[in-house]
């Protein structure tokens, strides 16, 4: 099924903005019209792939995202709550079939469309966040906060903090963080001066948002891609006889901004409070782990399990993960999906750097800024949790951009080459997921309809 780009588009938008949202889990008629979209548009895509011979797309990252699936479903079966463990699931394997479809999208010669609808969700996400802060000045009320403007009163009547275009400061800093550095680094290489003009100015607006959104997690993302990115460059010109001062300045510059703008955030009592609840969580992640070591408590089972063992004293009900990727993955799937995960990551890693020593010029640089990207949200991840499905479409793109050869010779000799019997397999399994998973949330939503 070869979508057209407007019908990519849309979808993106609807991934991103509706159906990903917040607002999935709180506006009934969204949730309805999410589950029937992303169903046909998962089951129509593998149809047509079983229809043309082809099966799942072989990227490097293809194993590891089908035995992380695999260990969802057994960990699922084995939950203390299978059926909330099956539905956490259901979303979890449509977003590895996001990936798996961005990747696909990137072999068929279309990497070009899939940047320029990443782009333009991040305008969009400028213009929401600008119309929030704008809110902020006049009074319009766009958010329940921002009745009584600046200019009325006189002063701020409160601390702003951007949140509104994904519905968690914490998630739009994850996702304006690595685009800060993707727009930069693309507007390195555009061969257009007024392609180049717009990437910058996109990069400088979502560097405003960031900030607006007062997230540390989202300051230490970027710091770390930007330095990971620089390290990359300036090593590469070290052969040129550059000093090791032009390495070690810049790093030290930024690192010391970085550090400057988190202690100044870090001062406020609500951040104070809610590194109390972050590091609450993180006990309370290491105790589930104790009791649950091998098959972890099954997808999304970490909220229920975290109120058996959790310090009464630090309470906030609304905070669902560990805040932590990796105790968050041990206390859910336990240590095979633990290993799973650092399959993934070394698999990638390796495909990355493989493929960056094949290539050079602006090819190169913008492989090494989608790893510095990644890097930084993966570090972020250290101390936040996302599975949200705009950031996972990010990291996606990111992911594969890093371990996916698009030269067009590349993409011709994986055209040329027989389709792979177990992928063609593999699709098959998938599509009869999405089917059942599609009987599996009609329960869902009629007990959320009561």
């Amino acid at each position: 099924m070869r979508l057209s780009r407007l019908s990519l588009t849309l979808l993106a938008v609807f991934a991103a903005f509706i159906g990903g949202s917040p607002y999935y889990a709180t506006i009934f008629p969204i949730r309805i019209a999410a589950h029937v979209l992303f169903t046909l548009a998962a089951a129509g895509w593998l149809i047509a792939r079983l229809r043309r011979g082809r099966g799942l797309p072989a990227t490097p990252l293809t194993g590891p995202l089908l035995a992380m699936a695999a260990v969802w479903l057994l960990t699922s079966a084995l939950a203390p709550d299978a059926r909330m463990a099956f539905e956490h699931t259901w979303l979890l394997l449509l977003h590895t079939l996001i990936v798996l479809f961005i990747g696909a999208l990137l072999l068929s010669g279309r990497q070009r469309l899939a940047w320029e609808i990443q782009f333009m969700l991040a305008a969009v996400v400028v213009i929401l966040a600008g119309l929030q802060f704008g809110s902020f000045l006049f009074g319009w009320g766009i958010t329940p906060e921002t009745g009584a403007g600046w200019l009325q009163a006189g002063r701020p009547p409160i601390t702003p903090m951007l949140y509104l275009p994904l519905g968690v400061s914490t998630w739009l800093a994850a996702y304006c963080a690595p685009l800060c550095l993707l727009a930069f680094a693309w507007s390195l290489t555009a061969a257009r001066r007024d392609e180049r003009l717009a990437l910058r100015v996109l990069a400088g607006l979502l560097l405003l948002v960031l900030l607006g959104t007062t997230s540390r997690g989202g300051l230490l993302a970027l710091g770390a891609a930007v330095l990971i990115f620089g390290v990359l460059q300036y090593t590469r010109r070290l052969r040129a006889r550059i000093g090791v001062l032009a390495l070690l300045a810049p790093a030290a510059a930024l690192v010391a901004v970085v550090a400057a703008l988190i202690l100044i955030i870090g001062r406020s009592g609500a951040r104070s409070a809610g590194d109390v609840l972050r590091l609450s969580l993180w006990q309370s992640a290491a105790a589930v782990i104790t009791e649950h070591p091998l098959a972890g408590v099954g997808p999304g089972g970490f909220a229920r399990a975290m109120r058996e063992v959790r310090d009464p004293t630090v309470v906030d009900d609304r905070l669902g993960t560990a805040h932590n990727i990796a105790l968050n993955t041990l206390a859910e799937t336990g240590l095979p999906g633990a290993l799973v995960l650092a399959w993934a990551a070394l698999a990638g890693v390796r495909a990355w750097w493989r493929l960056r020593a094949q290539t050079s010029g602006g090819y190169r640089l913008r492989l090494d800024a989608a790893m510095a990207a990644l890097a930084g949200l993966a570090v972020q991840s250290m101390v936040d949790m996302f599975t949200a499905t705009p950031i996972v479409m990010l990291a996606a793109r990111l992911a594969m951009t890093c371990t996916l050869d698009t030269r067009p010779q590349a993409i011709r000799r994986l055209r040329e080459a027989p389709p792979s019997r177990s992928l063609r397999a593999a699709a098959a399994a998938a599509l009869a997921l999405v089917l059942a998973g599609a009987l599996l949330w009609v329960g869902s939503d009629r007990a959320q309809a009561a």
